[in-house]
């Protein structure tokens, strides 16, 4: 097929192998009540220089938030800071209501707060450990 030749259509057919409905009709997104809300966030990195600088931010419920950056930019050190795993230096983290900055990793999963490690063999296993023995680490 030509590229002159080509549309959304038989593109999407030459990736899957068959026709693919390429608009699906559902009612617009209504978020709903604040389940985590961060205010002036501020953490430090592991050298001590500043990492995270007054971030502010709040998911609702029905929303999912992925955070994104060039390696280096502070977006490992926010997701440790919301999960517990490093001290907040200011700032606020609520989760469904219940404040969890700074009181640690376990107040962070009693609250219902998770995350998807970025490197799950430095952060999300214990690698000596077998599945049944990581799936416990929370309890």
């Amino acid at each position: 097929m030509q590229t002159s030749e080509s549309d959304e259509r038989s593109l999407a057919r030459l990736m899957v192998g068959r026709d693919v409905l390429l608009q699906v009709e559902k009612a617009p997104h209504e978020p709903g009540e604040p389940l985590l809300e961060v205010s002036g966030l501020s953490a430090r990195d592991d050298r001590g220089l500043p990492a995270v600088r007054d971030v502010s931010l709040t998911v609702r419920a029905g929303e999912i938030v992925g955070v994104a950056g060039v390696d280096a930019n502070g977006q490992s050190e926010l997701i440790e800071t919301l999960i517990g795993l490093r001290r907040p230096e200011s700032g606020s983290i609520r989760v469904a209501g219940r404040e969890v900055a700074g009181k640690g990793v376990r107040a962070a999963l009693d609250a219902g707060l998770r995350s998807i490690a970025e490197d799950r063999h430095r952060r999300g296993l214990v690698l000596q450990f077998d599945l049944a023995e990581n799936l416990c680490l929370h309890e």
